[in-house]
């Protein structure tokens, strides 16, 4: 796998960003994973009520496409349950899958497991640089495609978060995204976000 996609970067991002995202970091659907149970999370979960029917389907529909992540050994799992309550159990699927493969990357949008993540460097240590936080998919987006293209395919549930409507809100999106990167990146582990300069 190149990249596994927590659930909030991917309702965020929704099918064109994220497709669009794949692409850039030379994945496709064959070698990106999310979490086994992705599609019901959008179609019963929390985000239901956030994410129009129409949109729903569709996100369902490119989940379909996409790998599944497999379980990582106990072991990993136990590293981070060291990290408390901000990492859920899904978030800690994902972690740990990165952490069995050097070679993926994380693209996330829940900061809170982040900040969870960085209590404890040794984890931190052995994924630093790998961790996309949505902000940063954004600047690449904005940066290969245009400032246009991001408004226009933006996610409905990202059109929800108070942190990316005030980006959106911003005559100068990549400033207003860098920002924010730039304030979750000092409240994180050091060098554990990729940084898209």
């Amino acid at each position: 796998m190149k990249l596994v996609s927590d659930t909030d970067a991917f309702c965020k991002l929704g099918p064109v960003l994220l497709s669009a995202t794949m692409s850039d970091f030379g994945a496709t659907q064959g070698t990106t994973a999310c979490l086994p149970a992705l599609a019901s999370m959008i179609g019963r979960g929390r985000l239901a009520h956030r994410i129009p029917q129409e949109v729903r389907t569709e996100l369902i529909k490119f989940a379909a496409g996409l790998q599944r992540i497999s379980a990582a050994t106990t072991e990993t799992l136990e590293r981070l349950r060291a990290c408390g309550d901000g990492m859920d159990p899904g978030d800690a699927m994902l972690y740990a899958f990165a952490l069995e493969h050097p070679q993926c990357l994380v693209l996330s949008g829940d900061k809170r497991a982040m900040r969870a993540l960085s209590t404890q460097a040794s984890v931190c240590a052995n994924i630093q640089g790998r961790v996309v936080c949505v902000e940063a998919a954004l600047l690449r987006l904005c940066d290969r495609h245009g400032t246009a293209f991001v408004r226009k395919e933006i996610g409905p549930v990202a059109q929800k978060d108070v942190g990316l409507q005030a980006c959106l809100a911003s005559r100068d999106l990549v400033g207003a995204l860098r920002s924010y990167f730039d304030d979750l990146a000092k409240n994180v582990f050091l060098g554990l976000l990729w940084d898209p300069r």
